[in-house]
């Protein structure tokens, strides 16, 4: 049989059959507003300090960060982060804000490897929000418990005596903030929930 097919004048027939397939509709799905976090700024009593009065100099503590735990459950694009200031006795702070995978519960690995910097002026108080959509930050559901914290960089006083500088927190019984003293020193973890959150949009 095989051998007859190699003739160059074989005529193959073949009868065609329907099958209908299933229809197949694709829809696009609108992002939705999420916020990760807590952006109440409670009844201003309590307040998580970066530094306190038995820290001589802030020079001596550059790199020290403050941050909060987040849940991921869904793809989500970052559009801001925020946090509120309650005191603030400087001329210019500069920040850098970090991502990081919690493992073991405590941060771990950097998980966004953009530089971002971000700078606060002329001792602002208040609700203060960094505009991250040119960074174009996408958080994966795949992460899941992630930590955002910011990290002290670079700082000028208002006068000699300038070091307070904190953000209005309450107390948590299922919330965690993270802090460690200096850049590679280990994390330390507490129930408090800082103002510190991020808007998105999430599929």
């Amino acid at each position: 049989m095989v051998n007859r097919l190699k003739s160059d004048h074989n005529d193959i027939e073949m009868t065609p059959s329907k099958n209908t397939l299933k229809e197949v509709v694709v829809a696009f799905k609108k992002p939705k507003p999420k916020q990760f976090g807590r952006s109440a700024k409670g009844l201003g009593l309590m307040h998580f300090n970066f530094f306190t009065a038995l820290d001589e100099t802030v020079d001596d503590y550059l790199s020290r960060e403050r941050g909060m735990e987040f849940r991921i459950k869904k793809d989500c694009k970052v559009n801001d982060f925020n946090f509120n200031i309650t005191s603030n006795e400087f001329k210019s702070v500069k920040f850098r804000l970090n991502f990081y995978k919690i493992e073991n519960g405590s941060p771990s690995k950097t998980l966004i490897e953009k530089d971002i910097i971000f700078e606060v002026k002329d001792k602002v108080i208040g609700l203060f929000s960094v505009d991250l959509k040119p960074y174009d930050i996408y958080l994966d559901k795949e992460m899941g418990d992630i930590a955002v914290t910011i990290q002290w960089i670079e700082s000028i006083k208002s006068t000699e005596k300038s070091k307070f500088f904190s953000i209005s927190s309450a107390v948590s019984a299922s919330e965690n903030s993270f802090y460690r003293e200096r850049n590679m020193a280990n994390w330390s973890k507490t129930g408090q929930s800082l103002t510190f959150y991020l808007n998105t949009m999430c599929q």
